[in-house]
């Protein structure tokens, strides 16, 4: 089939009646650090309050806090271990004065003050319990607060069979998604990692030989410093680098309780994404074996560099494993996995020289170092930047993707475009207009200008377009999907 390009538009765009704005009262517990020197005069000062003291401030911080968070004795309880972990030194033999110690060492953040935008959506794992024709989804959206540091929150909802859709209202309880303490490394990652990254060299290997299977941290560490003082490893320093940076922003983050995953903020967890988790592009993919996994590609900011990023959830589990996507194509923003294998590979998109779209190849989730370029910049209102809004969706027709281009005024609209099912890399079709743009009263806010989406939902013939608006609130519309794919040809 020729590559066709649409002259004019011809689909009509439903706009649905929903509007999703950031909540400033929705707050969680964040550790609070002030540096080694005044946390330890910090510490000095609480130890020579009197008992009668400890327990009225603690009395206070509860009955003014505790209705605004889930379990806050356990938060407190947690971040003050962390501070006296920090500061090398027990904690006091007093539960008040561990209580008060954790409540210095604690802050209320109000993680989607600032704005909620660039929204993904797919079907949530449970279906059960619909009536005919409804399906449940599961859409996350950036959310950013104080400092511009960004988040990731989940929301819930229901389309009817008549396309009407429902959002859950999110709980105003909400709590942080919590690394997993002192995992277990198996010693086959650390090594698959390294030879990915043609890394597994003799001081490496050294490294390697000296850990037990499985492995904390700790006793990475002690590995380490095993290996230096035999004097074994030429640039030990470069491994050590190396080793502590794969394993601190390849983690596994658990739900503290059986709730949904609505009721949860996934905030930064490594150094690797510490001022912030941006655009995650949700995909609900399935294996060859029929295991669904629900996958979401993010971009991890650490304050001077980026990091692509990908979490791992299945039905049932209690933890996200996150990983970090390595590879010559594994760069820049904007990854977006494929919902299934294709020809036996995975399959990804990718934005890799900041200006064009890219299709990525490989045998594996994690790396990635295959790639071509699939389309740049062609149309004038795409004419600066041009990659997806989303993960690819099939149809009988081929991959549909929805695509973001960026023109004059930077000035973000969202088009479309079909691949060849068996091939991807062949382009059968595109709209050579934009199918969503700015409209002039959504054109203010925190960055002018801008409809941008991370991921859509193909539900019977609608295609529900989540998106955000200029970088500060979400909208929905949908489209026919005969229609578009009519459009393009």
């Amino acid at each position: 089939m020729p590559l066709h390009i649409a002259s004019a538009l011809q689909v009509r765009v439903h706009r649905l009646p929903i509007r999703v704005e950031g909540d400033r009262q929705r707050v969680m517990m964040r550790f609070f650090w002030t540096g080694v020197e005044r946390s330890r005069r910090l510490v000095q000062r609480l130890a020579a309050l009197p008992a009668d003291i400890v327990r009225g401030q603690v009395d206070e911080v509860l009955r003014i806090f505790r209705p605004r968070h889930v379990d806050i004795e356990s938060v407190l309880m947690e971040n003050a271990q962390e501070l006296a972990s920090r500061l090398q030194i027990d904690l006091p033999d007093d539960s008040l004065r561990q209580l008060l110690m954790g409540a210095c060492a604690s802050m209320e953040y109000a993680f989607e003050a600032a704005a909620l935008f660039n929204p993904s959506m797919v079907p949530a794992m449970n279906q059960r319990g619909l009536a005919p024709g409804q399906v449940r989804i599961l859409m996350s959206m950036r959310a950013v607060g104080e400092g511009h540091l960004s988040s990731i929150v989940f929301r819930h909802g229901t389309i009817a069979a008549d396309g009407d859709l429902h959002l859950d209202s999110p709980p105003q309880l909400a709590q942080q998604i919590r690394q997993v303490p002192n995992p277990q490394y198996p010693k086959a990652a650390l090594e698959r990692k390294l030879r990915d990254m043609h890394k597994l060299d003799e001081d490496a290997q050294a490294v390697l030989n000296a850990l037990s299977d499985p492995f904390s941290y700790g006793q990475l560490l002690q590995g380490l410093d095993r290996v230096r003082s035999n004097g074994r490893v030429g640039d030990i320093e470069a491994v050590y680098e190396l080793m502590v940076w794969i394993i601190g922003s390849n983690y596994r983050a658990e739900f503290p309780r059986d709730l949904s995953i609505s009721d949860y903020v996934l905030f930064p967890l490594s150094e690797a994404e510490s001022q912030g988790m941006e655009d995650m592009r949700l995909v609900r993919f399935v294996d060859d074996d029929g295991q669904v996994t629900l996958y979401g590609t993010y971009t991890a900011f650490s304050g001077n560099k980026i990091l692509p990023q990908m979490i791992a959830y299945r039905a049932g589990d209690r933890q996200l494993q996150v990983a970090t996507l390595l590879g010559r194509y594994a760069r820049d923003k904007g990854l977006a996995l494929f919902p299934r294998k294709v020809n036996g590979r995975y399959m990804m998109l990718g934005r890799c020289n900041g200006e064009s779209s890219f299709l990525l190849s490989s045998d594996s989730l994690t790396f990635w170092d295959e790639g071509e370029l699939l389309t740049g910049p062609e149309a004038a209102w795409e004419i600066v930047q041009v990659g997806n809004c989303g993960s690819p969706i099939e149809t009988p027709r081929g991959w549909l993707v929805l695509t973001h281009g960026v023109g004059p005024m930077r000035r973000y609209c969202i088009g479309a475009m079909l691949l060849d099912l068996e091939d991807p890399s062949r382009i059968i079709a595109r709209l050579g207009v934009p199918l969503l743009e700015p409209q002039q009263e959504q054109s203010g806010g925190y960055v002018p200008n801008v409809v941008y989406s991370c991921g859509s939902l193909l539900h019977g013939d609608r295609l529900f377009i989540p998106y955000g608006i200029s970088d500060t609130t979400c909208a929905v519309v949908w489209v026919s999907v005969d229609e578009l794919l009519q459009a393009m040809g």
